[in-house]
């Protein structure tokens, strides 16, 4: 009698099993589906905007399985920094001054997806004078003259991984720049393309 029990239970619960395992993988498209995905850095000094640099890539989900598929960008200037070595020998060497993004984008769920994104931004800090035989600090911009041998490197690296919808926007990241103060603001727009 026990017998027949254990197994009535075990008969009623396997389909229960099989339900649940089917709803946790969530389904994959049988081919990719393209993506726009918009990065927008904004610093602030205080509650004003000093800049804004909106980046978009073109991306898509990966076939199946393959995790491969992934979109960058490489925005900047190749800086000279002159250098002195031991011997007295003067080199040039270029540091590359900008910004530099990675993402990639997968299945979710039915309707949400998964956005790996990776952002790096550096920029020139340079100290001039101010008129009055000291020295100020500034950040360097195309146009000026070209940076003393010793410039200040601001740099920001991150990476999240956020879960969006269609057409709906985040804030990623915020950071404070602790020589300026001056605060970084990342928000990402995730859009399919049809």
């Amino acid at each position: 009698m026990k017998a027949k029990l254990f197994v009535l239970i075990l008969l009623l619960c396997l389909p229960v099993v099989h339900v649940s395992r089917a709803q946790s993988t969530p389904p994959k498209p049988d081919v990719p589906i393209s993506m726009k995905l918009q990065v927008v850095l904004t610093e602030y000094d205080g509650t004003k905007a000093v800049s804004v640099l909106p980046y978009t890539l073109s991306l898509s989900t990966p076939e199946k399985d393959n995790l491969r598929p992934y979109a960058s960008v490489r925005a900047g200037v190749k800086v000279p920094l002159s250098t002195t070595d031991s011997k007295g020998e003067n080199s040039i060497n270029y540091i590359d001054v900008g910004t530099k993004i990675d993402a990639r984008v997968l299945h979710a769920d039915e309707d949400r997806y998964l956005v790996e994104l990776s952002v790096e931004r550096s920029s020139l800090f340079i100290r001039v004078g101010d008129g009055q035989g000291g020295a100020v600090g500034k950040e360097w911009a195309p146009g000026d003259p070209s940076p003393s041998t010793q410039p200040l490197m601001h740099t920001f690296q991150g990476s999240v991984q956020l879960i969006f919808r269609d057409k709906e926007t985040k804030e990623a990241t915020v950071s404070t720049d602790p020589l300026t103060g001056h605060v970084l603001k990342i928000d990402v727009t995730l859009s399919i393309v049809k």
